[in-house]
């Protein structure tokens, strides 16, 4: 209960939150709903979570998978089941995850003022809504990837400070994107739709018969985006590319390598599944305002500083495929993680050589159908793309 007024005769009234819990599919909640709907900030909400829930698995009690899969769902019901996980940094209890969404580090101490606490609330809500069932915008799944990398990036653990006061071009660099990452996830918490428009809009008809679609010409500034970061944008934007009823179209690209500052280029994707072959083209292009553009000619050592991975078939309903040169001796990890940030599975985790092909596969196993990413790091570099599993 609120206090009606502060000059009057103080009356009562209760605070009500409507909030379309359909699963899947449902609003967001905000930061402020996460840090309250859970068991540890005393409010009881539990009880009213699974006095709501239904018995999903018919066993005779409500538990975290109930609550989650009836639209109940508790901030811990999230950890529970799915985790939250930022590289090493992992939030595995209630009293943590709700310092996070406080702007606090794990000591209870006020970080707003740092980009980088501003940034880990809005994408652990942002998680949290995903792992609740609510309504998924295919442009975040970058922005999610990005944001992710970032903090890992600057090593945030949830104490002291990180972009508080930055002073290197490579830190204010950081503190402005991660300003800006914060913003498009609370504009989702928020449920003010996806950046490109969607959320809440009918499917489009589909057609009965197969047809290869091509994504839309793109162009993204990349003008605060390593190459990695673009290449990340760049294997998104592949991977967007459908055969209308035919989940498991193994599709061609021409070219797997993203184009590099102030570059353009055009890919032609093919499908040979049907009875007729099928291609089609678009553009992607990557504009740096004020920076100078490098040619790089394909095969340098420069166009080899970044390991390249290609992938197949996506979407997939049995098993995918990863390639990748490595660039440089070094040590890599190559994980898959699900969109709540929880690890799926470790493909690679150990030396690799410079210019040896490094092959991997991953089968999900009794995973349900969903969107996954994968993560490949070697050294200080970072590349990720989504992957889509159709049962």
């Amino acid at each position: 209960l609120l206090p009606a007024n502060t000059y009057e005769p103080q009356t009562s009234l209760a605070l009500q939150l409507e909030v379309d819990n359909t699963f899947p599919g449902g609003d967001a909640r905000t930061p402020g709903y996460w840090k309250n709907w859970n068991t540890c900030t005393g409010g009881g909400q539990q009880f009213t979570a699974t006095a709501n829930a239904d018995d999903m698995n018919g066993d005779g009690l409500i538990t975290a998978y109930d609550r989650v899969y009836s639209g109940w769902a508790l901030l811990d019901d999230i950890i529970d089941l799915f985790g939250i996980a930022w590289g090493d940094f992992v939030l595995d209890n209630c009293y943590d995850a709700q310092l996070i969404l406080d702007n606090r580090d794990l000591d209870g101490v006020n970080r707003a003022s740092d980009p980088a606490y501003n940034l880990a609330k809005h994408l652990l809500a942002y998680q949290l809504n995903q792992g609740a069932g609510a309504y998924i915008c295919f442009e975040l799944i970058a922005i999610e990837t990005e944001a992710v990398d970032l903090l890992i990036a600057i090593g945030f653990d949830g104490t002291g400070y990180f972009l508080n006061k930055p002073k290197t071009p490579l830190q204010k660099q950081q503190a402005s994107r991660a300003l800006e990452l914060g913003a498009i996830l609370d504009a989702y918490n928020n449920n003010e739709g996806c950046p490109g428009g969607g959320g809440g809009e009918d499917p489009p008809v589909v057609p009965d018969t197969p047809q290869l679609v091509c994504p839309p010409a793109t162009t993204i500034n990349g003008k605060k985006l390593d190459q990695a970061q673009i290449q990340a944008e760049f294997n998104a934007w592949l991977a967007s590319a459908v055969v209308l009823n035919v989940p498991d179209a193994i599709i061609s690209p021409s070219t797997t390598t993203a184009p590099s500052c102030n570059g353009s280029v055009e890919v032609i994707f093919t499908w040979n599944g049907g009875e007729e072959p099928q291609t089609c083209s678009s553009t992607f292009t990557v504009t740096c305002p004020g920076v100078r553009s490098t040619e790089i000619e394909f095969g340098s050592d420069l166009m080899l500083a970044e390991a390249q991975v290609r992938f197949y078939p996506n979407p997939f309903s049995d098993k995918i495929t990863f390639e990748f040169v490595a660039a440089e001796d070094a040590h890599a990890r190559f994980e898959i993680i699900n969109l709540t940030g929880q690890r799926v599975a470790m493909l690679m985790d150990g030396p690799v050589e410079q210019g040896v092909t490094y092959q991997a596969e991953f089968s999900p196993g009794d995973l349900i159908s969903q969107i996954l990413i994968y993560r490949l790091i070697v050294k200080n570099t970072v590349q990720s793309g989504r992957i889509i599993y159709q049962k």
